[in-house]
């Protein structure tokens, strides 16, 4: 994640729905879509994008305003994303 002009401009255009998300959030979120669609512009057809701690960066039916965010960057939501465990780590248990 880097702070830079872009992200911060785009920060103070972003309109959600859910004005509950904190400053952070927001700066994550904002983040993700300027580097998507600067992605997106040099040529990726497939972007990602997953939260394992966030499920308010989620778009749904309750907040139809972040649903034109992602797909506008190209971005698909990968719910309920949670991380694999690691070979070595399920050998330890």
């Amino acid at each position: 994640m880097h702070g830079t002009n872009h992200v911060f401009q785009y920060l103070e255009t972003l309109d959600l729905d859910d004005d509950n998300l904190k400053y952070n959030d927001k700066l994550i979120l904002s983040s993700v879509l300027v580097r998507a669609r600067e992605l997106m512009a040099a040529g990726a057809d497939r972007l990602f994008f997953a939260s394992v701690d966030k499920s308010d960066l989620q778009p749904t039916s309750h907040r139809p305003k972040m649903t034109p965010h992602d797909s506008n960057a190209g971005l698909t939501f990968v719910p309920n994303f949670v991380l694999p465990v690691p070979p070595e780590a399920s050998i330890a248990q």
